[in-house]
């Protein structure tokens, strides 16, 4: 989360939050979406793939004893 190897610099990690929820930017009430630094991003595919979300909430079921219901 920090530290030498951290992927970003922290103090800039609210600004796109802050942007999203103050701006009027059209960009930004938009809505939904993965963001970084004031730009929309894809997410990543697995977060699309409904076999993979199936094997996610099995590993977490399993390392939890939590099985959430079903939806849909």
């Amino acid at each position: 989360m920090g530290g030498p190897h951290a992927t970003d610099d922290l103090r800039e990690g609210h600004w796109t939050q802050e942007w999203l929820v103050t701006a009027d930017d059209p960009g930004a009430l938009a809505g939904g979406g993965y963001w970084y630094h004031r730009r929309r991003h894809a997410p990543h595919a697995a977060a699309r793939d409904p076999a993979f979300q199936e094997r996610l909430l099995d590993a977490l079921a399993q390392a939890t004893g939590v099985v959430l219901p079903m939806v849909g």
